[in-house]
């Protein structure tokens, strides 16, 4: 992952660094909008509206992040919706199963210094105003899924920690219904290996059901730590992965985006100024096919998006 990543510092990717910030209207000027999913089409109150679904805090109060929904009114601004769920929770995900939404959120528990336990809260309903409540919860973070075989079936990508998967690696299954998804179906998951990522973390963002291919897309991220005299920075990037369903193998990675291609801000923390947090892809539908969005979470502080104009990416379901 070091490798991938200082040669994407020297080009590799296709990116016009020209990315542009994101702003939510609704809230306190004192919190923070950040790792929130791209726009998507989810029914509120029984009419299908844009929404962007978004980790809110305060930056000097991280514990107690808020899960919050917002409408898009422009490609840049997004407004609180009125009466929709808030509850706590981290780094939010959401997929369609059907007519179902499903809502991916990270429960943070601290036990000891230093040492946290992490859950994904699953919320399934037809509506965004009826994700209230908790409907299962499985270990860890940066869990994910996508419908595959018609929507008849899911793929799960999950990130297991300790032992083989070391700091963190993509463990992947295929269940049968959304309904099998639970811990213990999840202890079957076969690790994937990514090359030369021994001395980093790796985690999906996002996956894409490549039915032409009977591939897996991953939108991932790569990360690591630089200690210096006084703090450890932390590196976050963005890369994508193609998954051959039939032999787990990955077939192809390539990287996408780092922190300096977004918008500079400030961060939450001197030790994420190097972070880009992937959130998830909006792809173009023909004939406009110039280029995908991008979006990511940066420093743990603002969201933003950036143009890709790569055509492996462009292109990604032909």
């Amino acid at each position: 992952m070091r490798e991938l990543y200082e040669a994407t510092r020297q080009g590799l990717r296709l990116t016009k660094r020209y990315g542009q910030r994101v702003h939510y209207m609704g809230i306190g000027k004192h919190l923070s909008v950040y790792n929130a999913t791209p726009p998507l089409w989810l029914r509120v109150k029984g009419k299908m509206c844009r929404v962007s679904v978004g980790r809110v805090d305060h930056r000097d109060d991280w514990a107690h992040s808020r899960i919050m929904f917002f409408e898009r009114k422009t490609a840049t601004e997004y407004v609180l919706i009125d009466n929709a769920p808030v509850f706590y929770g981290e780094d939010p995900s959401v997929t369609t199963v059907g007519d179902e939404i499903v809502l991916f959120s990270v429960n943070v528990a601290a036990i000891a210094k230093d040492r946290h336990l992490f859950r994904t809260e699953i919320r399934r309903a037809d509506d965004v105003m009826r994700l209230w409540e908790c409907w299962r919860s499985i270990p860890g973070k940066d869990n994910r899924i996508t419908p595959i075989d018609n929507g008849t079936r899911i793929a799960v990508m999950i990130r297991p920690q300790g032992g083989e998967a070391g700091r963190g690696k993509m463990a992947y299954i295929e269940l049968d219904s959304l309904d099998d998804l639970c811990a213990d179906t999840l202890r079957a998951t076969t690790i994937i290996e990514i090359p030369n990522a021994d001395d980093t973390w790796v985690g999906s963002n996002e996956l894409h059901n490549l039915v032409k291919k009977d591939q897996i897309g991953i939108l991932a991220h790569g990360a690591f730590e630089n200690n210096t005299s006084t703090l450890k920075l932390k590196t976050y990037f963005i890369f994508f992965a193609w998954l051959d369903r039939k032999n787990l193998k990955i077939v192809d990675i390539e990287p996408l985006a780092l922190r300096e291609d977004f918008p500079a801000s400030d961060t939450k923390t001197p030790a994420l100024c190097n972070v880009a947090f992937g959130t998830g892809l909006v792809i173009p539908l023909k004939p406009s096919r110039e280029y995908t969005e991008l979006y990511a979470g940066i420093g743990d502080l603002i969201q933003a998006f950036v143009p890709i104009h790569n055509p492996k990416i462009v292109g990604l379901y032909d």
